[in-house]
């Protein structure tokens, strides 16, 4: 048997603890967490079974097809196990606190709906026929219930997280163009649960950083060099380290790893932006031997079929719903005697092919009265006229930024990556959140979408892309 130093023995140990003691809170979180989920899928199984077999909606049900509550609980049981198992299969317990609700009601839907297959198939196998509604209404309430648990769990923990209770606190690692974008994401959205405790950087003190947020201005506290940080984890209550060294300092990674292990700290290492984006990376093997290659930045064969297909159901939709307000917006510019009504401008589609974009003009204030183009004014409705160009398939509803031949000829070869699909009305570019983005992140998020497109991920950009406007954010 080998036996440690006494020295060697007492770091194993300080290392070790905090690392079971934040095991123990993630397994009661889980507990807490599936206790709800279990309790919310019995109320809802409940309220289908009031729905249907008290309040008879959806049809009379006769006097001899009732059934008790009591039939019921064998099968509600075996629902909430597929739930359950499902959710903890597909790691919804262990989804990271930035995830969004669309992201984490996604994988809940497709939960439920195996589970709810598994049950009727269960049932039928069984010879158990209750009302078919039973099913649709259970199914509904449950998806209901677990979305309003996941809207009450995130208020309260944003509540608690303004609070100071609960946040994780962060050490950053690295001043560099990434460590300040990421220090500034951090302190900008205190929603995300993590507060930034300070940041250590190579050599003396820089400029203190500073982000403006709701709150007011805040500010990052410089807490050394990168040779402190072990001083640093002793002193001060870190949770986390998140090392954002640029390409130079790439070489003190794993000292700076060890130091942290030493002192039972979990840390990150965010990839460098200038290098080759890692999400932009493939893993392949042959015969055990591993292949790198890049994804296209492009949406081919079936993708692109049904992506069209979504384009003019979704163009044509939304030209039927808009109607009567762009008529008023035709009404109201040629009031105002605005001429022309549509601008037409010419932008660069997909593979370069240059095409007319439409876009109402804007209004003349001298001439309209107060208030009556605010939604034009605010973007709300300028780019509508655009729906023509989707039909025309030369946008589509989600896709890069639009830009002008001249732009296009300033364009780096990676760049150009982006033109491989159509230009959208929204896009990630909008739908992100963010307003100070420099161009090399725009067209970052545009090869992302192309890499990882799917229906979920348009749909996504969509549902935000609507809330975004609902709140009246202002145009770009």
């Amino acid at each position: 048997m080998t036996y440690l130093p006494a020295n060697a023995r007492t770091q194993a140990i300080a290392a070790v603890r905090p690392v079971r003691t934040a095991r123990s809170h993630v397994f009661v979180r889980v507990l807490l967490s599936v206790a709800v989920d279990v309790l919310a899928i019995w109320l809802a199984c409940w309220l289908a079974y009031l729905l249907r077999y008290r309040y008879e909606v959806g049809g009379e049900i006769l006097w001899f097809n009732h059934r008790a509550f009591s039939d019921f609980h064998g099968r509600i049981a075996l629902f909430t196990v597929f739930c359950v198992g499902i959710f903890l299969a597909r790691g919804v317990y262990r989804l990271s606190s930035w995830t969004s609700l669309l992201d984490e009601m996604g994988s809940i839907a497709g939960a439920v709906t195996i589970a709810m297959g598994g049950l009727i198939l269960t049932a039928y196998l069984s010879q158990f026929s209750p009302s078919r509604l039973l099913f649709v209404y259970a199914w509904a309430l449950t998806l209901g219930l677990l979305f309003l648990v996941r809207v009450a769990r995130r208020q309260l923990r944003e509540a608690l997280w303004a609070r100071d209770i609960g946040v994780r606190r962060v050490l950053i690692v690295g001043n560099g163009l990434t460590g300040r974008r990421l220090m500034q994401m951090l302190l900008a959205t205190p929603g995300m649960g993590m507060r930034v405790s300070g940041y250590v950087d190579e050599g003396p003190a820089r400029t203190t950083l500073t982000a403006g947020t709701a709150r007011g201005v805040i500010r990052a506290r410089h807490l050394g060099t990168l040779d402190d940080i072990p001083s640093i984890l002793e002193r001060n209550p870190i949770d986390e380290v998140i090392l954002a060294l640029p390409s130079e300092g790439h070489g003190r990674v794993l000292e700076i790893g060890n130091w942290c292990r030493t002192a039972g700290v979990p840390f990150r290492i965010v990839p460098d932006l200038l290098q080759l984006s890692l999400d932009r990376v493939q893993l392949d093997e042959i015969s055990g031997v591993p292949i790198i290659s890049v994804r296209e930045a492009s949406i081919r064969g079936v993708n692109a079929t049904i992506k069209r297909g979504m384009d003019l159901a979704g163009a044509s939709i939304l030209l039927a719903v808009l109607a009567i307000p762009m008529a008023l917006t035709v009404a109201i510019l040629h009031r105002s005697g605005r001429k022309p009504i549509l601008q037409r401008c010419t932008m660069v589609g997909r593979c370069g092919v240059p095409f007319e974009q439409l876009r109402f003009a804007s209004p003349d204030r001298s001439k309209t009265a107060p208030g009556r183009t605010t939604w034009l004014q605010h973007g709300r409705l300028d780019g509508a006229p655009q729906l023509v160009n989707v039909l025309r398939g030369e946008m589509s509803l989600v896709g890069p930024r639009a830009q002008g031949p001249k732009a296009i000829e300033r364009y780096q070869d990676w760049q150009r990556q982006r033109l491989l699909i159509d230009p959208g009305m929204t896009g990630l570019w909008f739908s992100n959140g963010h307003t100070d983005l420099t161009f090399d992140e725009m067209v970052r998020l545009d090869l992302f979408y192309a890499e990882h497109w799917s229906i979920w991920l348009d749909s996504k950009i969509l549902l935000r892309t609507l809330v975004a406007l609902l709140r009246g954010r202002p145009r770009r």
